[in-house]
């Protein structure tokens, strides 16, 4: 048996920064709300600018579609899913949790092949393997959380319109909805930048 032990020392993220007084720099996608940026600025001492993009966007914005309840929620994933899929379109299904990737990918179970259908719900266990390509008419069923990171190469659904892609809930702030739309077009851009350098 060993004794105890206890952390002496610490120095939080704001004292580590400050260390390095004006020798700081650094980009960020997403910092938050104005009052958040503001912290940053003032702790830190630093300017913050935004970059505008130097590639226009690459996708369209469909209008957004509300369910009343849980059954409605379901069908209108799963016949978009569907319908897109028929026009060899991969799909990308982005949910807040493991369980309504998993109620979403029984539903399209039901109604769809199951070879088609891949779960990408925890980075821990392996399954980025599975979602490196998408094929046409595949469909993917993402966490946010273990989608962040993830590239997914479209080249083989690239002329059938792309990858399709459905957000299942409604992010709780700005700044979670900007993340969600850089991952989108991060992804799409470094498929274009790619097509763009052969």
């Amino acid at each position: 048996m060993t004794s105890e032990t206890f952390t002496t020392k610490f120095l939080s993220n704001s004292g580590y920064f400050t260390k390095y007084g004006s020798n700081l720099f650094g980009f960020a996608g997403t910092l938050g709300s104005k009052q958040a940026k503001q912290v940053l600025a003032d702790v830190y001492k630093v300017d913050l600018v935004i970059i505008p993009n130097s590639c226009q966007k690459q996708y369209l914005a469909l209008p957004d579609i509300v369910a009343i309840n849980d059954i409605d929620w379901l069908n209108e994933m799963s016949c978009s899913a569907i319908n897109e899929s028929s026009e060899q379109r991969g799909i990308l299904i982005i949910c807040e949790t493991i369980q309504d990737c998993n109620t979403i990918a029984e539903k399209l179970k039901q109604k769809y092949r199951s070879s088609a259908i891949k779960l990408y719900t925890m980075n821990n266990m392996n399954q980025e393997k599975n979602i490196e390509i998408i094929n046409p008419r595949e469909i993917i069923i993402a966490t946010n959380l273990a989608g962040r990171g993830t590239d997914i190469k479209t080249d083989e659904i690239e002329k059938y319109g792309g990858l399709h892609v459905i957000v299942t809930f409604m992010p709780s702030n700005k700044q979670k909805i900007t993340q969600l739309r850089d991952k989108i077009e991060a992804n799409m851009l470094s498929d274009f930048e790619k097509h763009e350098l052969k």
